[in-house]
């Protein structure tokens, strides 16, 4: 069994001589998985990721994605046949915002939501 975590934080400051107001935005990114083989041709993952940003006058983005695989082995086939669920919290829409040098950019995206694939992979 194996834990792994990885935070990443920023915050941006930006402002023009040409416009009143100026931008800071802080921004958190968390990742983390649990990866677990109780036997060498069965492996489980559970992982997570989690966006935060914040920018002042603006309501707080807060985005959490979760997957699962599981893969089985078959020796015999020389054959794996992996589960993977991405997105099973189902979110659908994902906002982010970015600041440069001399650029405030606004995004939105649509996401199809949570999937569930069956591959088999198998070698001759």
């Amino acid at each position: 069994m194996s834990f792994s975590y990885h935070i990443t934080g920023t915050e941006t400051d930006g402002h023009s001589l040409a416009a009143a107001s100026s931008v800071h935005i802080v921004q958190v990114q968390q990742q983390g998985a649990i990866d677990y083989n109780p036997y060498s041709i069965l492996q489980f993952r559970l992982s997570g990721e989690y966006y935060f940003t914040r920018r002042k006058g603006n309501d707080d983005l807060k985005y959490f994605f979760a997957g699962f695989s599981a893969k089985y082995g078959i020796k015999k086939w020389n054959t794996d046949v992996q589960l993977v669920a991405t997105n099973f919290l189902n979110v659908k829409t994902y906002n982010a915002v970015y600041l440069s040098a001399n650029m405030f950019t606004a995004s939105s995206y649509t996401l199809p939501g949570g999937m569930v694939l069956v591959k088999v992979m198998f070698n001759l």
